[in-house]
């Protein structure tokens, strides 16, 4: 479990995801009830994921996570997924 200092409302934290394309497009979802906009990105709520396990970094370095469910989002497309774009995202 991660440790928050006393004054943070935890009640609001969520998470957002980025996943960038082979062909660089980048598609962004979060848990939040609401869409968020980070790194100029978009993030999609209501995409089906869940945050998994998740190893943080120190002060604002990126840690590893792990996300659960499926993906639902008009903005991927079965052309999209067999010309391999998500290879590798």
């Amino acid at each position: 479990m991660r440790a928050l200092p006393e004054g943070l409302d935890e009640a609001r934290l969520c998470h957002a995801w980025i996943l960038t394309r082979a062909d660089g497009t980048r598609l962004g979802f979060t848990d939040h009830d609401r869409d968020l906009v980070v790194d100029g990105v978009t993030c999609r709520a209501g995409g089906g994921w869940s945050p998994g396990a998740a190893e943080s970094g120190v002060g604002y370095a990126p840690g590893q996570s792990a996300v659960l469910g499926v993906l639902d989002d008009t903005g991927i497309t079965p052309a999209d997924l067999v010309a391999g774009l998500y290879d590798g995202a």
